[in-house]
């Protein structure tokens, strides 16, 4: 059994590197890493193929495709093109996996539940230097997308048969998972946290935009839900992104870490 890891970047040197080894760095040699790049103007290519010698002496197939794109669901299409693997993984442009030895783990999973059409986990999301774990829960998938993408594995035959609808330009992954959800495919929580991320990414930066291209993703497939609900959610967290970006950085940690109870992250 392979994964496939699709890393999809643009103009990304200085977080490329990050991802990058933290894939080499994994245990097993049961996958093949593809990047593929928007056409950056910057050296996100040329450090990512620094790598490839070091990808060949592991015995793992390595491919950096770069091309111009319509977007980040266009780049991960390409991916899907490219894959051979089992099992498809995005881990997009500075986000790195939380140890090494998931795709190991992810392995041993699908042997063990009979090859799943879905396979995943929690993921940690570092906010300004703060660690909070999101629990994946394909059960309350018609509420939102309550597994992040940076924690799933996905059949390689489902993704080539289903890619992601480019009209959508948050929540392309969260129409895809629900669409299977919906045609009873097998999902198995792996009961592991398996990337971190950073939530400076487009779908987290913009949560209100992502809850209403949600919205309209439920209509699409008939799933009941409070519209009126949902769009006070939506500018609900639009103010509270506001607020967040007002606080300094030391303060928004005092009062995470003293008050809340959460971890800082520490680099390695």
């Amino acid at each position: 059994m392979k994964i496939t890891v699709i890393t999809v970047a643009f103009n990304e040197e200085k977080n490329i590197a990050k991802t990058v080894e933290s894939v080499l760095s994994q245990t097993s040699s049961d996958f093949e890493y593809i990047i593929c790049d928007g056409n950056s103007a910057d050296k996100t290519v040329e450090i990512a193929r620094s790598y490839g010698d070091e990808f060949a002496k592991k015995g793992v197939k390595f491919t950096v495709n770069s091309e111009r794109d319509k977007g980040i669901y266009d780049g991960m299409n390409k991916g899907i093109e490219l894959a051979f693997g089992d099992y498809i993984y995005f881990l997009n442009a500075g986000d790195w996996f939380y140890s090494d030895d998931i795709i190991e783990s992810v392995v041993n999973a699908a042997s063990s539940n009979s090859e799943p059409d879905f396979l995943y986990g929690d993921v940690a999301m570092v906010e300004r230097g703060v660690v909070t774990v999101s629990k994946g829960d394909d059960n309350s998938l018609a509420e939102g997308m309550s597994i992040s993408h940076q924690a799933v594995f996905s059949s390689t035959e489902l993704m080539k048969q289903n890619k992601f609808k480019l009209e959508y330009k948050i929540a392309a992954d969260y129409d895809f998972l629900l669409s299977q959800k919906l045609q009873e495919k097998s999902f198995v929580n792996i009961n592991a946290t398996v990337a971190y991320f950073a939530t400076d990414g487009l779908s987290t930066q913009n949560l209100d935009k992502c809850i209403a291209e949600q919205s309209v993703i439920k209509k699409s497939y008939g799933v009941e839900f409070d519209e009126r609900a949902a769009a006070k959610r939506a500018k609900k967290i639009a103010r509270i992104v506001k607020i967040k970006s007002l606080i300094p950085k030391w303060l928004w940690q005092f009062w995470s870490v003293k008050i809340r109870g959460k971890t800082l992250f520490a680099d390695k």
